[in-house]
């Protein structure tokens, strides 16, 4: 029968889990070589299944150890943030505002709404963590994060959420700045015949939604190349690899090698402000909400909108 994980032995798997071998979790846990193993030996035998194998001379997780790690990650998230929330409270008095962001959102105009909101409460102290939508909706449930920002609202969508639109905009096509359609005005369903499509994995409600309208016009691209980030899109795009639909919002994050031209049909595409329904909203979520939607409404030059992309 299994028994319970000692503290010590989740302590020694969650190192060498971040560290990948004994000898560096032994050095960050302050302890020696032989004290991790035995303590791993421990926590195998507590589980009741293999959390490593031996390859190469190397420990190796199992995909058994891969899930319980989250578990653990999960677990010590929430500690971490008790801790900086105490000491937030000991060093301003004015508390800690927990944001999860989708990276593009995070890398583009994030930056710039964070500005204009500190600016107004300087004292307060922010942990922005970037995830995917899924990891944003099971933090908001575990009350790890206060407000979640997202621009695929599918994902939240029931009751156990309250969802605010702070922004909508157009989603764009990102080119070479030497491709020929870098000049026009909007980019047609038909310039994608034949070319290589630059998209984001399949799950993405605007990837998805592009697909789809490629499909229904019977536009078939020569290829794809399909990849997790918005920004690895358009590093994509400006190596002249293929084009790509993507939000307006990583715009500020790219090069000038990228050009970003409007699309027909139009798509539009909304900010989301997520947060938890079982919860009442902190102060500090509702103020910076409101910050955000104030810098979108006063068009600040480094948050894009449509009449930012080519003419």
């Amino acid at each position: 029968m299994a028994r319970a994980l000692s503290s010590r032995e989740i302590d020694a798997f969650r190192a060498m889990m971040q560290c990948g071998t004994t000898l560096a979790a032994a050095e960050i846990l302050n302890t020696t070589q032989p004290s991790v193993s035995r303590l791993l030996a421990q926590a195998q035998d507590a589980v009741k299944f293999r959390l490593f194998d031996y390859r190469r001379g190397r420990l190796v997780p199992t995909p058994e150890a891969k899930m319980l790690f989250e578990i653990v990650q999960k677990h010590y998230l929430g500690l971490e943030t008790i801790q900086q929330a105490a000491e937030s409270i000991r060093s301003s008095g004015t508390g800690l505002l927990r944001i999860a962001a989708t990276p593009s959102l995070a890398m583009g105009v994030i930056p710039t709404i964070m500005k204009a909101f500190r600016q107004s409460s300087p004292g307060v102290s922010i942990n922005l963590q970037t995830g995917g939508s899924l990891q944003i909706r099971d933090g908001l449930l575990n009350g790890i994060y206060d407000v979640g920002l997202t621009t695929s609202g599918a994902h939240f969508r029931t009751g156990e959420f309250e969802i605010e639109v702070c922004d909508e905009s157009e989603a764009l096509c990102a080119v070479c700045a030497n491709s020929p359609l870098a000049s026009k005005k909007e980019v047609a369903v038909s310039d994608f015949q034949e070319a290589t499509l630059l998209t984001l994995n399949r799950g993405d409600d605007l990837s998805d939604l592009w697909r789809q309208t490629l499909a229904q016009h019977g536009v078939k691209p020569s290829s794809e190349i399909e990849v997790t980030y918005s920004a690895i899109l358009c590093s994509l795009a400006a190596a002249d690899l293929g084009i790509g639909v993507v939000s307006p919002y990583i715009k500020p994050l790219i090069s000038d090698n990228v050009r970003f031209v409007r699309i027909s049909p139009r798509i539009s595409v909304k900010m989301f402000a997520i947060f938890p329904g079982h919860l009442v909203k902190s102060s500090l979520s509702q103020r910076f909400t409101r910050s955000l939607k104030e810098t979108f409404l006063h068009n600040d030059p480094h948050v894009v909108k449509c009449g930012d992309c080519t003419e």
